[in-house]
């Protein structure tokens, strides 16, 4: 009779680690499957321009064009899948996985081919602390930074990891 016993406990130790299986896979697909619905449908936010005088402004910038900084845009890092998002002077750092869960926003000056990066009281992190870095964009499509004066280790460890456009 003993020998029964082991084998029904041999059995239900075994089911047991199979439905243990099948959970951790289940899991672990249905956060695949979650994460990528979140970056492919994340949505840029809808700008509205209006106009008051639209007579005044036409006249007042007649003859001179917008341009667009390069590295405007949203950009997803090649390090640990950090999206950065520039808009004029401001930018936005949302981080993937569990590591910070506040995006960090801030604001930026592009000079020539330099940055200075300076988070905002929102960040709890390197606050009136600029970070200066130099910045080149290859193919249009990545974008990459050299730190030349940044006292936050944290955002350095970020910034200088590489760049795709999103």
């Amino acid at each position: 009779m003993s020998a029964k016993r082991k084998k029904a406990k041999k059995k239900k130790s075994s089911v047991n680690l199979s439905i243990l299986l099948v959970i951790i896979i289940l899991v672990a697909i249905l956060s695949y499957a979650i994460s990528y619905l979140f970056i492919n449908n994340t949505s840029q936010e809808n700008v509205v321009v209006t106009h008051r005088n639209q007579k005044s402004e036409a006249a007042a910038t007649k003859g001179t064009t917008e341009i667009k900084s390069p590295i405007e845009g949203s950009w997803y890092s090649t390090y640990d899948g950090t999206m950065l998002t520039i808009t004029g002077t401001t930018f936005k750092m949302e981080f993937a996985g569990v590591d910070e869960s506040k995006p960090k926003k801030g604001t930026l000056l592009i000079k020539d081919a330099e940055v200075i990066l300076m988070n905002d009281s929102s960040s709890k992190t390197c606050v009136d602390k600029p970070g200066k870095y130099s910045w080149k964009v290859v193919d249009d499509n990545n974008l990459f930074f050299t730190k030349i004066n940044d006292p936050c280790p944290n955002r350095v460890e970020r910034m200088i990891g590489g760049w795709e456009r999103f």
